[in-house]
């Protein structure tokens, strides 16, 4: 039984029959190389593995030392996988859920109103750095993942009325329509008169490199990183903070949680609901202004 035959059946499988984006598929190519390793290290045969193995695994994974997060992705890829051989008689069901470690609940990380006031008003002298704001002000009043930010098309963005993108094919293979306000409807057709510029041969993406290539993640994360360095921002700043602050500006705001949950793509509302901790956090620090010990 060649296992790294089977991994690249179930990643085909993924992105061919599913859909997955390049992303996820690297990601659980990644994921199952160390199932694979944790397998060979331990002389264990593919085709008898179970419950007790794959709880052996997460165990072996915590004493890596990678956190609760990422040992319940791998386990989620490394289950799916086995579902996968399951479902095509290619090995016994033998596998349940194992037991893992506590799932860590994190604040997800946001700027604030000023921070993003002060990243959206900057200089616009350049091409570059036209696009630049575009870029963020897709991110933010969009509230895009980068990869929806990467794969959108010029027919995707329309600046009539009302202003809006349609998000194809975002996570979980569904589309959606965002409007876009004022701001981000000026900044963005600003960037498509000038777009021109970055063109070197005929291409639909929206969003090009300087050398007219279509954007990829690591040249949105520069990006990012480069514009919120101009606004003096100096902590990392990655691409999703926006999408992060996005939802939470939202929320704080008091938009109902159903219409930022359809505007995010969240597919359950428990993923949405993670944003409203935040708000939590900030009405406790608000009455606790009001304590007079």
């Amino acid at each position: 039984m060649d296992i790294n035959l089977l991994i690249s059946e179930f990643l085909n499988h993924m992105e061919k029959t599913l859909r997955r984006s390049s992303n996820t598929i690297r990601a659980y190519g990644n994921d199952l190389k160390k199932f694979r390793t944790f397998l060979e290290n331990r002389g264990y045969d593919l085709a008898k593995i179970d419950t007790i193995v794959l709880q052996e695994f997460a165990a072996e994974l915590a004493l890596q030392g990678l956190s609760s997060s990422t040992i319940h992705r791998i386990i989620y890829t490394t289950r799916g996988f086995i579902t996968f051989l399951e479902d095509r008689k290619i090995i016994a069901h033998n596998v349940s859920r194992p037991q893992l470690p506590r799932l860590e609940r994190k604040l997800p990380e946001f700027l604030t109103f000023e921070e993003i006031s002060r990243i959206l008003n900057l200089p616009r002298n350049s091409f570059r750095e036209i696009r630049d704001l575009a870029i963020v002000a897709c991110l933010y009043y969009g509230g895009l993942r980068v990869s929806e930010l990467c794969n959108l098309q010029m027919d995707d963005v329309w600046f009539g009325s009302p202003a809006h993108i349609i998000v194809r094919m975002g996570k979980g293979m569904k589309d959606r329509i965002v409007p876009l306000n004022e701001d981000a409807r000026l900044k963005m057709h600003d960037y498509m008169k000038i777009r021109r510029e970055f063109v070197r041969v005929h291409t639909s993406f929206f969003f090009l490199s300087v050398r007219g290539k279509p954007l990829d993640a690591s040249s949105v994360y520069r990006i990012v990183q480069n514009t919120a360095r101009r606004a003096g921002i100096s902590r990392r700043i990655h691409p999703h903070v926006f999408r992060h602050s996005f939802a939470t500006h939202l929320l704080q705001r008091g938009v109902n949680v159903r219409i930022v949950q359809d505007l995010l793509g969240h597919a359950s509302m428990s993923t949405t609901s993670k944003y409203l901790h935040v708000g939590d956090t900030e009405k406790l620090s608000a009455v606790q202004l009001l304590s007079l010990v």
